[in-house]
């Protein structure tokens, strides 16, 4: 059962870490004033077991519609962030604040808000939010998509399918620059506090997956050295063009893959290498009792 009341406290939680943030000089030109936190992508009211999958952080297009670097250009130029370019409404894919009428202050007091924000992170793979596709993949398609289909899992509503996959990102906050150039800050302020690891914790929690999927060593690293340290331990096996490795993160209690690929953009497979690849590391941890 979908806790409602946790995951309206972990939005408050979250928003308020945002407000924080923005306030310090090296996020303050990085975080969009009308962009909320994201928390999850996908339906996480689901009767299926879930699978849970791990990026960085969110793309500055779920939420913004031009380039990072015109993006970029526009706020260090002139230091008016109201220069951004929104996805608004119909166009946006998660809860756009508006312009003038809403603020992240208001998201902490306003809990009809919050409702419509957290439905947002529900609504995600709705066909018609147009998710970010180029990335998660088609709904029978390439990408991280296919690499699930193998697991016997899906973002998308399948009924074939016996899990449900959703998305998560260790980073929960859209950024105006990658991720890469943000390591440095993101760990003095998120990781090295250990409030990137609590927050997580929480969404495991709430979510009650049997397995987490990490994608690209650097994303494994991080989550073995700042969100669950048991993980470090294992080791690294083949599998054509990448490279996975598989157990348990003890202190969350749960399945864990580490994908060498990051499977956005997975080189050296195509869609049935990917489907198989799936299908191979879901077989392996069965057969040693990971799920």
């Amino acid at each position: 059962m979908f806790d409602v009341q946790a995951a309206d406290e972990l939005l408050i939680e979250a928003t308020t870490k945002l407000l924080w943030l923005r306030q310090q000089d090296d996020w303050a030109k990085e975080l969009p004033s009308r962009c909320p936190p994201i928390l999850w992508f996908g339906n996480a009211r689901s009767s299926k077991p879930k699978v849970l999958t791990i990026g960085a952080n969110p793309s500055r297009w779920e939420y913004l519609d031009e380039s990072c670097r015109e993006n970029l250009a526009k706020v260090k130029a002139s230091g008016d962030e109201s220069l951004l370019r929104y996805l608004e409404p119909p166009k946006n894919r998660f809860r756009v604040l508006g312009a003038s009428s809403e603020s992240l202050e208001q998201v902490v007091k306003d809990r009809g808000l919050r409702d419509k924000i957290i439905q947002g992170y529900n609504d995600y793979f709705l066909e018609c939010r147009n998710p970010y596709q180029k990335w998660f993949g088609k709904k029978d398609g390439y990408r991280v998509e296919g690499f699930l289909r193998g697991l016997g899992a899906s973002f998308y509503d399948a009924q074939e399918m016996q899990y449900q996959a959703i998305h998560f990102d260790l980073l929960p906050f859209a950024t105006l620059s990658d991720f890469k150039n943000l390591e440095e800050t993101a760990a003095d302020d998120l990781f090295t506090s250990e409030w990137a690891k609590r927050t997580v914790a929480k969404l495991v929690c709430l979510l009650q997956p049997e397995t987490v999927i990490a994608f690209g060593r650097t994303n494994v690293d991080c989550f073995a050295e700042h969100i669950d340290t048991s993980v470090h331990c294992l080791s690294w096996i083949p599998h054509g063009a990448a490279s996975y490795q598989i157990g348990k993160a003890e202190e969350l209690k749960i399945a864990f893959v580490g994908l060498s690929v990051n499977l956005g953009n997975p080189r050296g497979f195509d869609s049935a290498g990917l489907r198989a690849f799936g299908s191979h590391v879901g077989s392996l941890m069965r057969q040693r009792g990971f799920v």
